[in-house]
């Protein structure tokens, strides 16, 4: 019996030998004479008996050769049989196969002249699994790009093959490479392997992994069935580097930082951190490449933020401790930061007048200052000794300090960063009154007139009583009638007879005692004030003169600076002007080229003072052609130009000298002489 291996769906080559035996050839091996011819040959499947005896496939070479012979398949077999006659040994072809073809065949040969001959084939039907399939341990059926799967994790792969005939053989492989090839049956339908990972690694992210189910090794023959699946995998980052320089920053200055990591998947979170702190950052750029990730911050260093770990931390936040981190310990320069105090064994920045006082700057830099000094009232402070300033490092001593070293205090230094000062501190310097500066001494006052006499001082701390007395060259006595608030006290004084008059004097006291030098307020009779003294014009041009004068006596009184400025060929009022302070007066848009009269006098609360005049005169303009007068006067002789000289002259303090008498009448009448003063 002859065995022939054939798969489902493939092809199936039965042979059946239907030579002539031996016995009956001729010795060319042709048949023998006797006529021993096939005549007809009948192929049956399985049990004929069951078939009723029907063959599946005949060929009737009766009174036909051979190769002419006619087929008879059955109904089964009619488009799948073929008995080919020519191949040797002769073949019964089955294409496609079934699983149903599956059995033991018979070939009856029948001659002609001979004994019936029956040849036995059997037919192995190879049945591929009907379903390979993956699936995990939860039963899930798995296919393509599965996952992902955390790196390190555990992997259970189970691969199912149904429905094959024989036992197939199921393997795992990866690429060409086995990987297992242990698998079990379950009965006889189901074969399975269960593929174990302990521990998936960075190279098997997106490894294809293949089931492969077959059974049979039948030449030409595929019953290879194949499942496969793509691991995607969640991975570590590999490594996280702060690619910027680790240098000094300098705080306030915006800083940018780039941190780059590389073989996390999917892309890692790079955050930044101070110490224990996510970084407050102005502007953040993420950006992703060929496996890595990249991102840049900028920041503003802080002064806390000295000393203090700057990282980079590159996390996969779907794998627990995937954490990398790259840093550096910030070292952040900046502007000294200063603060002043006084002496520990002082409680108050205060001190009495004569006493020493001792300043302390403690300073807060990186890098360390190069250069510390003080500053008093915001100008510098030098070392002197002569006047008790000493200055050491960071502090200041001041020694036999005077009432003038109250005020305000600080220290300075610098490094590379820039220059800083501290608040500013005030020293109070405690001191018994003294008189303040600048004050009206003179008051001028009529019998029985009430005048407010003022006291001012200066002290620390303020007043807490003021004494008055009269000197009036005969006696000194108390005044007893006054008040004071702060550091001011007023008198009201009258004066009845002429020895009322004389020196106020006023003293003050406070916690640290009594005035030494009073404050001395001359008290005299009230009178106009006397005549300004050497008024001159200068700085003439086209349009303006300065004119200026000094102050006669006041007359006890607060006066005021007059100046009326005439035309002198007019003799219209053209300007009227006043000075509180002091008798200077810049006159500006005078006429070019013209003559002015000048009077100035001062007043007060009395009255006036005697009138001083003067002529002066603006220059001509720039752009002034020669009057017709100037060009007859360069053409006169030097002689006549003195004698015209001289008689101008005097015509000029003729008019002065009526213009003046005139004035005062006016003045006197209360008004001014209308026939020859015109204002304008």
């Amino acid at each position: 019996m002859t065995t022939v291996r054939a798969v489902v769906g493939g092809r199936a080559h039965l042979p059946c030998d239907i030579d002539v035996p031996s016995s009956k050839r001729g010795s060319d091996g042709s048949e023998g004479d006797g006529g021993g011819g096939i005549s007809l040959i009948l192929w049956y499947h399985g049990d004929s008996h069951s078939r009723g005896g029907i063959p599946i496939y005949s060929l009737d070479a009766r009174d036909l050769p051979l190769s002419r012979a006619r087929p008879f398949p059955s109904a089964e077999y009619s488009n799948r049989a073929y008995f080919d006659v020519i191949a040797r040994p002769p073949l019964l072809k089955i294409e496609p196969v079934q699983e149903t073809d599956a059995g033991e065949y018979r070939c009856r040969v029948d001659y002609s002249r001979q004994r019936t001959q029956n040849r036995i084939v059997h037919l192995d039907v190879v049945v591929p699994a009907r379903d390979v399939r993956i699936r995990n341990t939860d039963g899930k059926i798995l296919s393509g790009v599965i996952g992902p799967y955390d790196e390190g994790s555990h992997l259970v792969l189970i691969c199912e093959a149904t429905d094959a005939k024989p036992r197939p053989r199921v393997t795992w492989w990866r690429g060409e490479e086995l990987i297992d090839d242990s698998d079990k049956s379950h009965d006889h339908r189901l074969v399975s392997n269960e593929l174990v990972i302990k521990r998936l690694q960075r190279h098997d992210l997106l490894t294809t992994l293949t089931c492969q189910a077959e059974n049979t090794n039948v030449s030409n023959a595929n019953t290879q069935r194949t499942a496969s699946v793509t691991l995607n995998m969640n991975l570590r980052p590999l490594d996280v580097r702060i690619s910027t320089m680790k240098r000094p920053l300098s705080a306030g200055q915006e800083t940018e930082v780039t941190c780059r990591s590389t073989g996390g998947r999917p892309a890692p979170q790079l955050t930044w951190w101070i110490g224990q702190r996510r970084l407050s950052v102005l502007r953040e750029n993420v950006s992703h490449g060929d496996n890595y990730t990249s991102n840049t911050v900028a920041f503003l260093p802080s002064i806390h933020d000295n000393g203090k770990f700057l990282s980079c931390r590159a996390d996969n936040p779907l794998l627990s401790d995937s954490g990398l981190e790259d840093g550096w310990t910030l070292n952040i320069h900046y502007v000294p930061q200063l603060d002043v105090s006084i002496g520990a064994n002082m409680k108050h920045p205060s001190v009495h007048e004569g006493g020493d006082v001792y300043f302390e700057c403690k300073i807060r830099a990186n890098p360390a200052v190069t250069e510390i000094g003080w500053k008093f009232e915001g100008q510098p402070l030098y070392p002197d000794k002569h006047q008790g300033i000493i200055i050491t490092n960071q502090s200041l001593v001041l020694q036999k300090v005077r009432r003038e070293s109250r005020g305000h205090y600080q220290c300075v230094a610098s490094n590379s960063e820039g220059e800083a000062e501290s608040d500013k501190i005030l020293l109070r310097v405690h001191y018994a009154p003294v008189c303040r500066k600048k004050q009206n001494l003179i008051y001028g006052v009529a019998r029985d007139e009430d005048a407010e006499i003022p006291c001012h001082v200066e002290s620390d701390p303020p007043p807490t009583d003021f004494k008055w007395a009269l000197n009036n060259s005969v006696e000194l006595f108390d005044v007893k009638t006054f008040n004071f608030n702060g550091t001011k006290s007023v008198v009201t004084y009258r004066p009845r007879y002429a020895n009322s008059y004389g020196t106020l004097y006023c003293w003050a006291s406070n916690q640290i005692g009594t005035q030494k030098e009073p404050c001395a307020y001359h008290v005299v009779p009230a009178s106009p004030p006397g005549q300004l003294r050497a008024c001159s014009a200068s700085n003439e041009t086209y349009s303006t003169i300065l004119v200026e004068c000094k102050p006669g006596e006041a007359g006890g009184l607060r006066q005021s600076f007059h100046l009326e400025i005439f035309n002198f060929i007019q003799e219209y009022l053209e300007f009227n002007l006043t000075q509180q302070d002091a008798p200077v007066f810049q006159v500006n848009n005078l006429a070019p080229n013209t003559k002015y009269i000048f009077l100035l006098y001062a007043a007060n609360s009395k009255g006036r003072s005697n009138t001083i005049s003067f002529i002066s005169s603006t220059v001509p303009a720039p752009d002034d052609e020669l009057s017709d007068s100037d060009l007859l006067a360069s053409l006169l002789s030097p002689a006549l130009l003195s004698l015209t000289a001289g008689i101008s002259m005097l015509i000029v303090v003729v008019v002065i000298v009526i213009f003046i008498m005139r004035r005062r009448d006016s003045l006197e009448k209360g008004n001014m002489p209308q026939t020859n003063l015109n204002e304008k």
